[in-house]
């Protein structure tokens, strides 16, 4: 199978997928802390969105996270008790289970931070999050560096 190769600005012919990916870690590579033990730390992303979950699964990986992740909140709660993972990124939005449910369940098994992420984000939203225990709520569309800083500060040690 031939692959396709389109040209750029200078009519080099380039992959796309290449170039997407070459750019992305540039841009995203973040200067870490200091502190090493935030590289190993395992994070589990659950989302029923498969772009999202794949650029956040590779954006964690790329910062040196151990990334899971999960399409749906039966999923989620059955992965958070085989890796125990020591954060959560979690959509609020998802069929069947929603976010809210998937914490109401977890937070009586596990005290994992949760970081929300949701397109709905609206005051009562993020406030019925955090009552529920999250430690942050993140609007979407949002800041990839936003998170990643957010994720590391939740995880630095105190």
């Amino acid at each position: 199978m031939a692959r396709r190769l389109r040209q750029d600005r200078a009519g080099e012919q380039v992959n796309p997928k290449f170039r997407l990916r070459h750019n992305f870690r540039n841009i995203m590579r973040m200067d870490r802390m200091e502190d090493k033990s935030i590289r190993s730390k395992k994070v589990l992303i659950i989302d029923d969105d498969p772009g999202t979950l794949g650029l956040l699964t590779y954006l964690f990986c790329l910062n040196g996270y151990n990334a899971t992740n999960a399409n749906n909140g039966a999923e989620a709660l059955t992965l958070a008790e085989l890796i125990k993972p020591d954060l959560i990124i979690l959509d609020v939005m998802m069929p069947g289970m929603d976010g809210w449910e998937v914490m109401q369940r977890l937070k009586d098994t596990f005290s994992i931070p949760v970081i929300f992420i949701s397109a709905m984000d609206t005051g009562k939203a993020r406030n019925r999050s955090l009552e529920l225990g999250g430690k942050e709520f993140i609007g979407k569309p949002f800041n990839l560096k936003e998170l990643i800083q957010k994720s590391d500060a939740l995880l630095a040690p105190a």
